[in-house]
């Protein structure tokens, strides 16, 4: 009957997949595998509770701390370091940045003026970007923490 397909039996599977059909090639050969190129080097760092763990160096005057807790390898073309920022009431903090930054205020509250008179009192939840070449000053009526990102080496403050 034309238009059919052939019959196929055990054995006719048998022989079409022998190992006399797979080319020497294959066969009793080592098998090479580059494991530095197979094995995927993880493509995240996790820092658990850092927020609560971490323990921030102070900067200046005793209530203002800040400490970078990663950041790119050494080397890198466009490095960038993240960490945590945090004010505590007293002296206020007045900073210059030599890099792109962005801030995000965790917890507590802020005051943040530039150099303009824009003056914002932060909360929990809001987020900053703050270009380079600006001058701000931090301070706070009680504590605030944040945590920020900036297009720099670590610890090149």
């Amino acid at each position: 009957m034309k238009g059919t397909l052939p019959r196929l039996s055990v054995s006719s599977i048998k022989q079409s997949t022998s190992v006399s059909n797979i080319p020497s090639l294959h066969l009793n050969k080592p098998l090479k595998v580059n494991l530095q190129k197979t094995i995927k080097m993880a493509s995240f760092k996790h820092f658990a509770q850092a927020q609560s763990k971490f323990e921030i160096p102070p900067l200046s005057g005793g209530n203002t701390f800040i400490g970078d807790i990663h950041s790119t390898p050494e080397g890198a073309e466009k490095p960038l370091a993240m960490g945590l920022f945090r004010v505590n009431k007293g002296e206020p903090l007045t900073y210059t940045y030599k890099y792109d930054e962005c801030k995000i205020i965790l917890e507590g509250n802020f005051v943040i003026e530039d150099s303009t008179g824009q003056k914002v009192e932060a909360k929990a939840g809001d987020v900053f970007y703050i270009p380079n070449g600006a001058t701000l000053t931090f301070s706070s009526p009680d504590t605030g923490l944040a945590f920020y990102t900036g297009a720099r080496k670590m610890g090149d403050l």
